[in-house]
C-alpha cells in the first residue's frame, strides 16, 4: 500500500511539473501545480517553465520523487551553516545530505538558494534513480555523441552519461548536452517524466494533457 501511494503521489507531481513544461514565459503558472503544493518550491513566479532550479527546490524534489525517507539514513544530521531548522526544506536538505546524494559545500554550506546547473541536476538525478553508470570507458563513449561534451565536469562525467542513457537529458536540437547552463522547470519535467514512464506502473500514470484537477 505504501509503494501504491508514492507511485501515484508522483505521478500527480509528474502530471502537474509536465503542465509547467507547457508554459510559456510570458503565461502564468499553472494553477493547478500551485493549488495541490505538491512542491512548495513551484509556487508563484518560480513556478514558471523557465525558472530555475535551487538546491534547496531540488532536494524537495529528489525526496518526493525518489521516496526517500530520512529514518532509513544512517549518517549522522550534518550541521549546516545556512540551513536553519526554521528553513522550508531543511528537512529534505538534511536527507539528501546524509544520503550522499547532494553534498556539503566548502565552509559547511549547503548553498539552498544557489542555481543549480544541468550538470549537477542531471548528476543527483541519476544518482537518486540508481542508475549510475560505473564503467568510464562506457561513460566516455555515450558523452562522445554529443558536441559540447568536454564541457561535462570531470566529477559529472558518469553521472551525465547514465541520465542521458536512460533519457532524464533534454538534447537541445544541436545535439548539445548543454551542462553548464542552469536547470529550469522545463528541464526537471522532461527528466521526472522519462523516470516516470520507466518506473510507474502503466495503470497509475495519468493523461500529461490535462493538468491536475482536469
Amino acid at each position: 500500500m505504501e509503494r501504491f501511494v508514492g507511485a501515484l503521489s508522483l505521478t500527480l507531481l509528474l502530471s502537474g511539473l509536465a503542465a509547467v513544461a507547457q508554459v510559456s514565459p510570458s503565461q502564468t503558472p499553472t494553477s493547478n501545480l500551485i493549488n495541490a503544493e505538491i512542491l512548495p518550491a513551484l509556487k508563484g513566479d518560480l513556478a514558471q517553465a523557465d525558472a530555475a532550479v535551487s538546491r534547496a527546490e531540488l532536494a524537495n524534489i529528489l525526496v518526493t520523487t525518489f521516496q526517500l525517507d530520512p529514518a532509513k539514513q544512517t549518517a549522522a544530521a550534518p550541521a549546516l551553516a545556512d540551513v536553519s531548522v526554521s528553513h522550508w526544506a531543511y528537512k529534505d536538505i538534511q536527507t539528501v545530505v546524509k544520503s550522499g546524494i547532494m553534498t556539503v559545500q566548502p565552509g559547511g554550506k549547503f548553498l539552498p538558494d544557489h542555481r543549480v546547473s544541468r550538470a549537477e541536476a542531471f548528476s543527483v538525478i541519476a544518482k537518486a534513480s540508481g542508475s549510475v553508470q560505473d564503467s568510464d570507458p562506457t561513460a566516455t563513449g555515450i558523452l562522445a555523441n554529443y558536441a559540447d561534451s568536454y564541457q561535462v565536469p570531470p566529477w559529472a562525467r558518469q553521472q551525465i552519461a547514465a541520465a542521458l542513457h536512460r533519457g532524464f537529458v533534454n538534447i537541445r536540437s544541436d545535439q548539445r548536452i548543454d551542462p553548464l547552463s542552469v536547470m529550469t522547470r522545463a528541464d526537471m519535467a522532461h527528466a521526472l517524466r522519462q523516470y516516470h514512464f520507466q518506473e510507474i506502473p502503466t495503470g497509475l500514470r495519468r493523461s500529461f494533457s490535462r493538468p491536475i484537477g482536469s
